[in-house]
């Protein structure tokens, strides 16, 4: 079932829709608090002569240009993460507080896990789980980059996913 079939009838205007689908995302990085602050990425980007434009609704998340997106030394040193906009909103909406116990079913590459380790404080267990393991590896390589050390890494699929070692220790959030 193709795209346009599945979700056309949602849609008043299949057309425009099939339009913005095709639209590319701009390349945008969102700020990694566990290693820096907004401002102090600004600064490095300014210092880089990045052009950047904040998003107005989340104010750790920059637009860049798109050949600047990951070609940086503040990306390098984990002080940002490439992250699309839209994929910056399920962590702000599960809100989760440190301490919490959170389990990310689907989580690699990492854009989510680590913004969601940067809302805990990198405080509490953040379980990050996929069941591809070639993406494991890009999650393991992020979370390191951007300092994050309350994760376990976990390769299931979340179908199937055994609680068992986790007993005693319900999830907060997921």
């Amino acid at each position: 079932m193709s795209m346009l079939e599945r979700y056309g009838p949602l849609t008043d205007d299949p057309g425009a829709f099939r339009a913005a689908c095709a639209r590319p995302l701009p390349p945008v990085v969102r700020v990694n608090t566990l290693k820096t602050t907004v401002d102090r990425a600004r600064q490095a980007l300014d210092e880089v002569g990045i052009a950047h434009d904040r998003a107005d609704w989340h104010p750790g998340l920059f637009r860049l240009p798109a050949d600047q997106a990951g070609g940086n030394w503040p990306y390098s040193h984990g002080w940002l993460h490439g992250q699309e906009e839209v994929s910056a909103v399920p962590a702000r909406v599960l809100d989760p507080d440190p301490g919490d116990r959170v389990f990310d079913p689907c989580a690699a590459p990492g854009s989510k896990t680590t913004q969601l380790a940067a809302l805990m404080d990198d405080s509490g267990l953040l379980i990050a789980n996929d069941s591809n393991l070639g993406r494991l590896s890009a999650l393991r390589s992020n979370a390191e980059r951007c300092g994050v050390s309350n994760v376990v890494v976990t390769k299931s699929d979340a179908r199937n996913f055994s609680l068992k070692p986790y007993e005693g220790t319900p999830f907060d959030r997921v």
